[in-house]
């Protein structure tokens, strides 16, 4: 439904650009990435293979989001896996050109066992290169930072507010499920607020309430 579509205007786009120099959909900032957040229903591994083969063609034309073994190199698509899309699947595909990531958990990305505040920097289990976004729900938020600078990197970690262990793993810190239209005014409050302390995506229904409710908030930014 999506992918055909989005190579048509990723192609149109892209008629005169270069490799290094791709341009995006959106003409105000056209070094931003898509994201196509696949919203896995089924079971995880079947509906990864399947995924994978349906994105064949976008690959063959460099146009997703891969992290080559070192870094994560951005294109004009980024395909996240969520819903019963598992960590563990994802860590299968070619550590060398993966190109599907991970939707990791806002709310329990720190994990003393499997991030390692031994070395420097720690190393965390969600990082860049197997995850894109860290979601989850607003009412689970937990935005403020129980500040203690004699305590242990990996207790400073895990006091940390969502968005900072989402900010330290590279990750773009995602809420959904915002208050509503009949709660206007709280939500333009809550909706400052959010921007000014680094939210990276907040999911919206109606994009003309969002345009008219959050004037002056802020700018366009490129998420990478």
């Amino acid at each position: 439904m999506y992918l055909k579509p989005l190579e048509k205007l990723i192609k149109l786009r892209n008629a005169n650009s270069t490799d290094e120099f791709w341009k995006g959909v959106f003409s105000r900032v056209p070094g931003q990435t898509v994201v196509l957040l696949i919203d896995f229903k089924g079971e995880s591994q079947p509906t990864l293979n399947m995924l994978k083969k349906q994105l064949e063609p976008l690959r063959k034309l460099d146009y997703l989001t891969y992290w080559n073994g070192t870094t994560r190199v951005l294109r004009p698509l980024t395909i996240v896996a969520s819903g019963k899309a598992k960590l563990s699947d994802i860590m299968t595909l070619d550590s060398s050109h993966r190109d599907i990531f991970f939707d990791a958990p806002l709310i329990s990305l720190h994990s003393d066992v499997e991030d390692d505040f031994t070395m420097d920097p720690p190393t965390y289990k969600f990082n860049i290169s197997n995850s894109y976004y860290a979601s989850g729900e607003l009412k689970d938020g937990v935005m403020a930072r129980i500040n203690n600078d004699e305590s242990s990197i990996a207790s400073q970690d895990a006091s940390n507010g969502q968005l900072g262990q989402a900010q330290d793993r590279g990750l773009v810190s995602r809420y959904w499920g915002s208050a509503g239209p009949k709660y206007q005014t709280t939500e333009q409050i809550m909706w400052g607020f959010l921007i000014q302390v680094g939210m990276g995506i907040l999911n919206m229904d109606d994009m003309s309430a969002v345009r008219d409710r959050t004037r002056g908030m802020g700018k366009l930014t490129i998420q990478e």
